[in-house]
């Protein structure tokens, strides 16, 4: 399994709405996909599959991420694997 961390603090200088789609371009093998529809989750894939998990504070969430805000976020750590 391996692991990417990218500092919240770099993704905050070019401000997005959507704290997810401010890792686009900054992840290997994320795509992040805009929604014409505004507060619409965004169209995510990592390394081929959709299905994501988010964890917050140790917490898994399984909700919209537009309730993430992107100033809160440290870090963002991307686990990429079985």
């Amino acid at each position: 399994m391996a692991i990417q961390s990218v500092d919240g603090s770099s993704t905050i200088k070019a401000r997005e709405p959507n704290a997810i789609n401010a890792l686009s371009g900054r992840v290997a093998g994320l795509t992040v996909g805009a929604q014409p529809e505004l507060l619409r989750k965004p169209n995510i894939s990592l390394r081929g599959s959709s299905t994501i998990l988010y964890v917050v504070d140790g917490v898994p969430i399984n909700s919209d991420t537009w309730n993430i805000s992107p100033d809160d976020i440290e870090t963002y750590s991307v686990l990429k694997g079985a």
